[in-house]
């Protein structure tokens, strides 16, 4: 059942303290487990915060508007098209701060659930990705990270939100996002990979400061961030930086950028919005510079673009 309000904080944190020993869950639903419960939450909401919750695996995103998710100090936006992992005995806080509502959709994957879900993964040595990434393994989890949504995560979460009274159907569209969430994971490791001119010692703090570079600008490439900016973001000298990100991610972060407003800019021609109203959102300063632009990267003028998907 996917809930549609936010339980009570309190009784939240208390039944989590409890790890649901009384096996009572929202709406006052009787859990098969103890342990965190697979949740399903479509809320829309304005002016809130859900501080300080020790959660289970975990997917923010929203279908609509922007909220914010901290987790371990490190605070990203939320906005349509991304989405946010946290990990089993995280603590996240959840905040909706302006007067316009969001529209969330988080999945809080149970307890009980992600462990036979990973058993079932790994349980081929063909299947590892690295010891890291080994269910067996105490110390496996995702990196805290923002990632875009694929055709496939938007596919999977159109099913379960239209399928939420089919029990079979959400508890195999849950399984097929813990391999998508893998298979993002495969990505970072390649990102790893690349950074052979790192200290095998001093990749993995390199490769966190990239990241959360990399979701900075996911979170405000329509504020145009400089390289003084994103350097000061990721802790390292501008060149230093710009050297490791192209080597990481083979593009540099104004190519990023590039192709971040070109995504953004296909979906808005998709609307109605007057093609000035989309190049003032995406940070251009003037419509022909937009144009100029989408042209170079797609072969077409954005009139002409909005004409062919029309």
């Amino acid at each position: 059942m996917i809930l549609k309000q936010f339980p009570n904080l309190a009784w939240l944190k208390s039944q989590v303290a409890d790890q649901f020993a009384n096996r009572k869950g929202a709406n006052g639903h009787v859990l098969e487990n103890q342990g965190w419960p697979t949740a399903i939450l479509n809320v829309t909401a304005s002016n809130i915060v859900r501080d300080n919750i020790s959660g289970p695996l975990s997917i923010f995103s929203n279908l609509s508007g922007k909220s914010h998710v901290t987790v371990d100090r490190k605070r990203v936006a939320l906005t349509p098209g991304m989405f946010f992992i946290s990990n089993t005995k995280q603590v996240y806080t959840l905040e909706v701060e302006n007067q316009k509502p969001a529209e969330t959709f988080n999945i809080h994957f149970g307890e009980a659930f992600s462990k036979k879900a990973f058993q079932s993964i790994f349980s081929s040595p063909d299947q590892l990705i690295e010891n890291r990434l080994d269910a067996r393994n105490e110390n496996f989890g995702f990196y805290n990270r923002l990632i875009p949504s694929s055709k496939e995560f938007h596919q999977t979460i159109s099913d379960i939100r239209s399928g939420d009274n089919d029990k079979l159907l959400v508890e195999e569209k849950l399984f097929q996002l813990v391999t998508i969430l893998l298979n993002e994971e495969k990505k970072v490791l390649k990102i790893s990979s690349n950074l052979t001119v790192v200290k095998q010692s001093t990749r993995e703090e390199i490769l966190k400061r990239l990241l959360h570079a990399t979701d900075y600008i996911y979170s405000s490439y329509h504020h145009n961030p400089d390289l003084d900016e994103l350097s000061r973001i990721s802790c390292l000298s501008k060149f230093h930086f710009l050297r490791l990100f192209k080597l990481a991610y083979n593009q540099t972060p104004h190519q990023l950028i590039t192709a971040l407003k070109i995504q953004k800019a296909k979906e808005l021609l998709k609307g109605k919005s007057e093609i000035g109203g989309i190049a003032r959102e995406l940070g251009f300063d003037t419509v022909s510079s937009f144009s100029r632009l989408f042209k170079n990267e797609s072969g077409v003028y954005p009139t002409r673009f909005r004409e062919i998907v029309s």
